[in-house]
């Protein structure tokens, strides 16, 4: 009697918290209701038209913890690329190959207030004025993918985080040079 409890959702996040009587609020335990499962297959796409045309800004590069298909740790890297417009899209390596772009996707800040952010680049203008698109990013990132996967003889190791780590430092770094034109 005379205790209060208190639930505090914000995003996956859940904060429990009590309260005696006229006494202060004390923080009891934060949840993370999003299960960090393995996506093996892409959202559906909005507003992609729009933003393939839209000059990049930034890019930042993230890292994620998630619980595999049998319940082990893995990490997920994924990089978020931000426009002149406001619009943000985001591309990680699948486990299983596949290059994944999702404009604008919905879980995206909460997602983001669960990871590490590893690396933040401004993108700048070229010499000749020229600004990367998404669209660029977009059509280089198969070559990137191609260059970070195994050769043939190794499809297990296609799913390792080295594997996919190396496709966002590639692609990051492609974002920061001004060579994509």
């Amino acid at each position: 009697e005379g205790l209060a409890f208190r639930i505090y959702r914000l995003g996956s996040l859940e904060v429990r918290t009590t309260q005696e009587l006229g006494g202060a609020e004390v923080l009891g335990m934060v949840f993370c209701r999003r299960a960090g499962q393995e996506s093996s297959t892409p959202a559906p796409k909005r507003r992609a038209r729009e933003l393939d045309a839209e000059n990049v800004v930034k890019v930042t590069e993230y890292v994620e913890r998630v619980t595999g298909k049998y319940g082990n740790l893995a990490c997920r890297f994924y990089v978020v690329v931000e426009t002149e417009q406001g619009g943000r899209t985001l591309s990680e390596l699948l486990p299983s190959g596949e290059v994944c772009w999702r404009d604008d996707p919905e879980d995206l800040d909460d997602r983001n207030s669960l990871a590490k952010v590893l690396r933040v680049v401004d993108v700048p203008r070229s010499s000749d004025g020229h600004h990367t698109r998404v669209s660029e990013l977009k059509a280089a990132s198969q070559s990137l993918a191609s260059d970070a996967l195994p050769k043939a003889g190794h499809p297990g190791s296609r799913r390792s985080g080295r594997v996919r780590r190396a496709y966002s430092d590639g692609l990051l770094s492609l974002a920061a040079s001004e060579d994509i034109a």
